[in-house]
């Protein structure tokens, strides 16, 4: 989850119609729906709501994980800080 590969690039390959699979360190393979799954649970989005669909909760949870792991230079983060 904490990847750019899953967060970013399995995405795109999946949205391209391509199966994708992520090997965990002890060898276990998950299916890239099973941690998106994962993801929304983690940001508690995981259940059914009455005025978004499950596709916009996962676009949530992405952009809440992209945030969580991006990396922002020093510099950068200064100027947000202030807003500049």
């Amino acid at each position: 989850m904490d990847c750019h590969r899953t967060v970013l690039v399995a995405r795109v390959l999946t949205d391209h119609g391509l199966t994708i699979g992520h090997i965990h360190g002890n060898g276990l393979v998950e299916s890239h729906t099973s941690a998106m799954e994962r993801l929304m649970v983690k940001f508690g989005l995981a259940e059914q709501e009455l005025f978004r669909t499950p596709a916009e909760r996962l676009e949530e949870a992405l952009s809440r994980q992209e945030q969580r792991i991006a990396y922002v230079k020093d510099e950068f983060s200064a100027d947000r800080a202030v807003g500049t």
